[in-house]
């Protein structure tokens, strides 16, 4: 069987050009004992696969020269030679970026008999939403009451994040960009405030302005300004969750840290980063407390509507000029089931098919189904978000 992926030919400095991204193809083998042959349906695009294209292993191994680039995905089981798995079997594992995946049995997960779309399981019930919930719950031990800033508020982690952190009841205050972003957080009563063209002296009144008694938690996605503004808004014995800082991950040059550190010893704080994959453990107590909140999440849920999307580079190209567009990574459509935030723009090739579902519970979906591409449409493919791998629309 023939099976098409997305390679990089160098390891980038900066911003990825399209070039970089190459679609092979490949002869699979024979199925060998306790093997699966899975064809992919959805993938997902991350931050932090930016990271693997330094050519540096940081927690992670960096991505292979002209190997097939690895990622979450959901697909269907088409042929099996283990014991756990039969044909039709829905699967979720991390060898994305190519349309059939053939991998050891042991390192698939079955999909929980549940009645979401599958593609929840790459975004709200995946590792967006088990983040979001570890940041909160494990790292900065969130209690009620407490006061809540989040930065990149309105991507895929950062609006889980504010949507579980106001549950607690405290004052929880978004830090994005765009007027679209902006009003998303205001719609659910999160105290928004742009960081666009402001140094960190201005965003740190801005800050004040929204909560005047300062922050017991800050969930830091982005670094730079927003880091050291949020430094000077900790409350005495303040908890910092780092999840990412994905305004440097195309910098070229080392850049100058915080000049105010201080205030982490003069506010008694604690600053932890953290890795999801370490707390992996902990996903079925995550999974158990999101699934109860899904039938009552499910009916809240706004239908999808139908638009045009602007056209990127490449779904990494938003690092460096937007940092709260962590919302094109991961396809968080639902956001603990309440609405989606407006789409992300995206890469659409030529001849690609855009659509929202309208029976999916998923509000403001963006799929598309992937065409056969020439040799000069190859890296078109990248657009970012949740991408649905050439499933008709109705089966979205």
């Amino acid at each position: 069987m023939q099976a098409r992926y997305f390679a990089i030919r160098d390891y980038p400095r900066g911003m990825p050009p399209r070039e970089l991204f190459e679609l092979h193809s490949q002869t699979l083998p024979e199925l060998g004992e306790d093997e699966v042959r899975i064809r992919n349906t959805w993938l997902s695009v991350d931050p932090y696969m930016r990271g693997r294209m330094s050519g540096m292993r940081t927690y992670i191994a960096p991505f292979e020269l002209d190997a097939p680039l690895e990622g979450a995905a959901i697909g269907e089981v088409i042929e099996s030679r283990h014991s756990r798995f039969k044909s039709g079997d829905k699967v979720r594992h991390m060898a994305g970026w190519r349309d059939i995946a053939q991998l050891k049995g042991d390192v698939l997960e079955p999909l929980p008999d549940m009645e979401v779309p599958e593609q929840a399981y790459l975004g709200v019930l995946g590792m967006p939403g088990m983040t979001a919930w570890t940041g909160l719950n494990r790292i900065a031990n969130l209690r009620e009451g407490d006061n809540v800033l989040v930065s990149a508020a309105s991507g895929a982690v950062g609006s889980l994040a504010v949507q579980l952190a106001k549950a607690t009841g405290g004052t929880v205050v978004g830090i994005a960009g765009a007027a679209d972003k902006l009003e998303w957080l205001e719609e659910h009563d999160i105290r928004a405030v742009s960081y666009r063209n402001k140094d960190a002296r201005q965003l740190s009144a801005d800050l004040e302005e929204a909560c005047p008694e300062g922050f017991d938690v800050y969930f830091e996605n982005v670094g730079g300004a927003c880091l050291e503004a949020a430094l000077n808004r900790l409350k005495v014995g303040a908890r910092i969750a780092v999840c990412g800082f994905i305004s440097r991950y195309n910098d070229e040059a080392q850049q100058q840290g915080p000049g105010n550190l201080s205030n982490l010893l003069i506010k008694r704080a604690r600053m932890q980063g953290f890795i999801v994959f370490d707390h992996w453990t902990e996903y079925p107590t995550f999974w158990k407390k999101s699934a109860l909140a899904w039938p009552r999440a499910r009916s809240t849920t706004r239908k999808p509507s139908r638009r045009a999307w602007s056209v990127r580079p490449t779904p990494f190209s938003s690092c460096s000029k937007e940092p709260t567009a962590a919302r094109c990574w991961y396809g968080c459509d639902v956001h603990c089931g309440r609405r989606a935030l407006p789409l992300p723009r995206v890469c659409r090739p030529a001849g690609a098919k855009a659509f929202s579902s309208p029976d999916s519970p998923y509000p403001g979906h963006i799929a598309a189904q992937v065409p056969s591409y020439g040799a000069d449409r190859t890296s078109d493919v990248l657009w970012s978000h949740v991408v649905h791998m050439g499933l008709p629309p109705r089966a979205c």
